[in-house]
């Protein structure tokens, strides 16, 4: 896992890894939809304020960001070229 280690998921094999993951971005999702964030930035400042033992690490983590990047991009129509 290189020199950071796997931090929130050192207990977890890739099965719970991959669980864990999903519903965080579940929960995520649903907090967006229910108090209208419609741009990364606001969610990310929410994570880090509250919740930033397991929505901002993952937000943090390989992948998290490209995740949750596109389903802004997909939430605010926005057109590929």
């Amino acid at each position: 896992m290189g020199r950071m280690g796997r931090g929130i998921y050192s207990n977890m094999n890739s099965v719970e890894i991959w669980e864990f993951r999903q519903r965080i971005f579940d929960e995520m999702i649903e907090y967006c939809e229910a108090n209208n964030v419609y741009s990364f930035c606001d969610l990310a400042d929410y994570a880090r304020e509250n919740r930033f033992d397991d929505w901002f690490k993952v937000l943090c983590s390989n992948g998290g960001t490209k995740y949750m990047t596109k389903y802004f991009l997909r939430k605010n129509d926005f057109k590929y070229f």
